[in-house]
C-alpha cells in the first residue's frame, strides 16, 4: 500500500520530462502537478489549462494551499482549452493540462506550435486512443497510473457505501404522450393500440400512453437507428442512435423527480450533491443549483457549500469533473450516465469525505439497471445495500 506522500516522491524520482498522471479523483493530481512544476524552480513560467473557466478558482485555491502564492502574480497563467490558441507559439517551462481527456485534435495542433519543457497531463479517465495521440505530441510521455479501486485498497481513498433503490415504471395511467412527426401542423389524437397505423408524414400524431409504454417506444427508436447503422454504416444513423439513447436516460431521470424530492427531505441534515439530468430538474430539486446558465451564481453556490453555509446542491454537467467539494458525504445519482468516464468522475466528487455514501435510484428492467450493474463491479458486495422504500434508509 502507498500513501500520498510516497506517490509524490515516487513521481518525483521518475525524473521524466512529460508525465500523464492517470490517477483517480481525490488522490491529489493538482498538488502533484504543482509540486513538479514549481518546486525548486527559479522564476518558473507555467501555464495551467482546464476545460471550464469556473475551475480557475479551484487552481488558485490549490496554489495558495500548497504554499505557492508568490508565483501567482507573475509566474503562472491560466486558460481554457477553448482559448488555448491565444498562447500558440509561446514557450513554457511547464504546462499543466487539467482533465486531459479534453485534449482534442484542435488542441494538439495548437500544442505543436508551443515550446513546452515539461507537460503534466492530469486525468482519471484517459482513453487509449487519446493516450496514443498524447504520446505522439509529447515524445517519451510516461504514464503513472492508479485506479480508483487501487487507491481504495491502499486506504488513500475511502470505500463508499452504495445504496441502490430500485423503482418501477408505471404500467397504469396514460401520463405520457408519444409524438410522431412533431413538426407537422395538423394533429390527430390516436389510441396506443392504433399506433402502428400512424404513417402519414403530414400529420402530427399524439398517442397517450403509460410510462412503461413510452419507454418501450424510446427503446424501439434506439434499436431502429442501431439496425440502420449496422446495415448501412452511415455515421448519421449512429449519431441519431446515440442521441436517442441519451434522450432515453434523460427521460428516465426526469421521472424520478418526485421520488428524489422525498429522498432529499430524508437527507435534509446531510451534505448532499444531486447529479441531475437537466437544468429544469436541478431547479425542481433544490434552491441551490449549479448549471451552465448561471455560471457566476454557480461559483457563489459552490463556495457557500464548501464553506458549510448550505447543505444541499444540485448540478447538471458542471460538477461532473474538476471541481473540489469539501466534506460532501452523499452523492445522489438522479441521472445515470452510460459513460464510464462520467461515472468515475462523479464518484470522485464524493470520495473526499471519510464516510462517503452513493445513493442510486434506478428503474428496473431498463437501460439504467444495466448501467448500474456494470458500474458497481469491483465494489465490495457487503458495502452495496438495496432498499425498497425510503423508510428503510439508514445512514
Amino acid at each position: 500500500m502507498k500513501t500520498r506522500e510516497q506517490i509524490l516522491q515516487e513521481v518525483k524520482n521518475l525524473n521524466k520530462k512529460h508525465l500523464l498522471l492517470a490517477l483517480p479523483t481525490g488522490l491529489g493530481k493538482s498538488a502533484l502537478a504543482l509540486h513538479l512544476a514549481l518546486d525548486g524552480t527559479q522564476a518558473p513560467k507555467v501555464l495551467i489549462v482546464y476545460p471550464q473557466t469556473i475551475l480557475k478558482k479551484n487552481w488558485k485555491d490549490e496554489i495558495i494551499k500548497w504554499g505557492y502564492e508568490s508565483h501567482l502574480k507573475s509566474d503562472i497563467q491560466f486558460t481554457t482549452y477553448k482559448s488555448l490558441h491565444k498562447y500558440a507559439d509561446v514557450a513554457w517551462n511547464a504546462v499543466i493540462f487539467d482533465e486531459g481527456h479534453h485534449i482534442t485534435e484542435r488542441v494538439l495542433e495548437i500544442i505543436s506550435s508551443m515550446t513546452i519543457n515539461h507537460a503534466y497531463i492530469l486525468s482519471a479517465t484517459v482513453k487509449p486512443a487519446i493516450r496514443y495521440r498524447l504520446e505522439i505530441a509529447f515524445p517519451g510521455l510516461y504514464s503513472y497510473r492508479m485506479t480508483m479501486h487501487e487507491a481504495i485498497d491502499s486506504d488513500i481513498l475511502p470505500e463508499p457505501t452504495i445504496i441502490k433503490i430500485p423503482l418501477q415504471l408505471s404500467t397504469i395511467g396514460e401520463t405520457e404522450n408519444i409524438i410522431k412527426n412533431p413538426k407537422a401542423t395538423h394533429t390527430i389524437l390516436v389510441p396506443y393500440s392504433k399506433r402502428f397505423g400512424c404513417n402519414d408524414k403530414k400529420v402530427r400524431y399524439l398517442i397517450p400512453c403509460t410510462q412503461a409504454q413510452y419507454y418501450m417506444d424510446l427503446c424501439a427508436q434506439v434499436d431502429f437507428y442501431d439496425r440502420k447503422f449496422k446495415s448501412t454504416g452511415m455515421k448519421a444513423m449512429e449519431h441519431l442512435k446515440l442521441n436517442k439513447a441519451g434522450e432515453r436516460l434523460k427521460w428516465l431521470a426526469s421521472k424520478k423527480t418526485d421520488f428524489v424530492v422525498g429522498l432529499l427531505s430524508k437527507l435534509k441534515n446531510e451534505r448532499v450533491l444531486s447529479f441531475c439530468g437537466s437544468v429544469d430538474q436541478t431547479e425542481l430539486l433544490g434552491a441551490h443549483c449549479i448549471h451552465h446558465k448561471q455560471k457566476k451564481k454557480s461559483q457563489v453556490i459552490l463556495d457557500e457549500f464548501n464553506e458549510g453555509k448550505i447543505k444541499h446542491i444540485t448540478a447538471v454537467a458542471m460538477l461532473d469533473e474538476g471541481q473540489n467539494l469539501v466534506n460532501c458525504r452523499i452523492g445522489v445519482f438522479v441521472n445515470i450516465n452510460a459513460s464510464d468516464r462520467m461515472q468515475i468522475q462523479r464518484t470522485g466528487r464524493i470520495l473526499r469525505h471519510k464516510n462517503p455514501i452513493i445513493i442510486i435510484p434506478y428503474y428496473v428492467h431498463t437501460r439504467e439497471e444495466e448501467i448500474v450493474d456494470g458500474m458497481l463491479q469491483g465494489y465490495k458486495p457487503e458495502l452495496i445495500k438495496t432498499i425498497t422504500n425510503l423508510n428503510e434508509l439508514l445512514l
